[in-house]
Parts: C-alpha cells; sequence; structure tokens
C-alpha cells in the first residue's frame, strides 16, 4: 500500500525509522476509514498472543435490554429480527446522525450443529438506503474473517440490481468457526424523510458455509422483518 503521508526528517537510526513505520500505520488506517470498513476493536478482548478472543454473551428471558457482559446489551424481542434463529438482524445502539440508522447481524449456536465457516449474506430494505459504513464485530473478528472487497468499488460490499446489499464473510488467517456473538454493525442513510425502515435478511441457499450449519438457518424464519425508527433531526 502507498502511503499518502511523508514526513521529512534530517537523520537515520532507529528514530527515522520508527517515525516512518508510523506515518504509514497512520495511513493505512486512513485509507481503510475512507473505504467505510473498520474493525470493532473496542468490542475484542485480545490475548497475551495477539489473537482476538470470542466473548460469550449472558442473556436470558429476564435480562432484556440489560448489559451482555461483552460491551452490548441483551436483545429485546421488538429489537431482533427473529430471537430464536441462528442468524439475526438486530437493532444497534450506535449513535449516528439525523436520518441514519444501525444494524447489526448477530448469530448464536444451535444444540448438535456446527458453527459456520463461511457467510452470504444480502440484507434487503423496503425504502431506499445508503449504506455508509460496515464494522466487523467481535465474533468475525475472533475468527479472523474477512469481508470480500468487491473489484468494481473496492468496497467491502455490492450492492445488487435489486438494491440490496450483499456482504461475503471469508476465511482469513484460519479456517476457525465463527462464534455465537456479532458479526458486522452496519451504518445505513435513509434519505427522504419518514418515521421507519424495515430490514430483512433475504432468503437464499447456501447462506452459510458447511451445509450442516446451513440446514438450521433454513428451517428458521431468519429473513423475519425488522422495523427501525429512522432518528429524526431533533432527537438528542
Amino acid at each position: 500500500m502507498t502511503s499518502a503521508v511523508r514526513i521529512r526528517w534530517m537523520g537515520s537510526g532507529p528514530r527515522r525509522l520508527r517515525l516512518v513505520a508510523a506515518a504509514h500505520l497512520v495511513a493505512a488506517a486512513a485509507l481503510l476509514a475512507a473505504a467505510g470498513c473498520t474493525s470493532d476493536d473496542g468490542d475484542t478482548p485480545v490475548a497475551d498472543d495477539g489473537v482476538a478472543q470470542a466473548c460469550a454473551p449472558s442473556c436470558g428471558p429476564d435480562r432484556c435490554g440489560q448489559e451482555d457482559g461483552c460491551g452490548g446489551r441483551c436483545v429485546c424481542e421488538g429489537d431482533a429480527s427473529c430471537l430464536s434463529c441462528p442468524l439475526r438482524l438486530v437493532r444497534g445502539l450506535a449513535a449516528g446522525a439525523a436520518g441514519t440508522v444501525t444494524v447489526t447481524v448477530e448469530s448464536s449456536a444451535v444444540a448438535g450443529a456446527p458453527l459456520p465457516r463461511l457467510a452470504e449474506l444480502v440484507i434487503s430494505a423496503d425504502r431506499p438506503v445508503e449504506l455508509q459504513q460496515v464494522v466487523v464485530g467481535p465474533a468475525l473478528a475472533a475468527a479472523r474473517k474477512r469481508l470480500h472487497r468487491f473489484t468494481d468499488t473496492d468496497l467491502p460490499w455490492q450492492v445488487t440490481a435489486e438494491g440490496h446489499v450483499r456482504l461475503m464473510v471469508f476465511s482469513g488467517a484460519t479456517h476457525d468457526d465463527v462464534p455465537p456473538g456479532r458479526w458486522l454493525s452496519l451504518r445505513f442513510a435513509v434519505p427522504g424523510g419518514g418515521d421507519q425502515v424495515t430490514f430483512r435478511l433475504v432468503r437464499r441457499p447456501d447462506l452459510l458455509a458447511p451445509a450442516a450449519a446451513d440446514g438450521p438457518l433454513q428451517a428458521s424464519r431468519y429473513d423475519s422483518p425488522l422495523r427501525i425508527p429512522v432518528r429524526a433531526g431533533g432527537e438528542p
């Protein structure tokens, strides 16, 4: 990657090398942020060996809205597309500008079924929306997964001919299973006003891999709607 930041330093030795390395790291972070893909590092515990560790949320029917022990909160019935599904859309908590909404993709384990390793997600909305940012959550970070970058835009998502958002989760450094938890956070702009927008995971075969992980998902109502109020300009 070519850095857009240059530091002029008259001298040599370790100090100069440290300054050059720091400049390239800052530039790389800026380029990633400009592309709209970031890592949810604040919520991802890291062990001494530098490998992100999965956090298992502590939730139950009596803990709706309470802290889950992993930097988030336990989801309430109206905040998720399908609480009992292996994969669901959840109303995000992230504050944003007026006319924006945040949607997260979250998973849970199914007894007797393997955890997924790969995924191809398609998300629809019932009105025009614009995806502004994708943030990788703790579950994908722990499994060291990456999002495919599409060649025509170099973005980690694709807008289909139908106006849906397509994201592809690939193996990165390992072929580890994705643990239960938050996969992604997506921030959408909702132009044109209005009081709410409805999102769905589009039903399609082979959404997850391996097939044994996709089977329980296909048997669920994972394409149920999630209705989210659009933040108005006068809200705090």
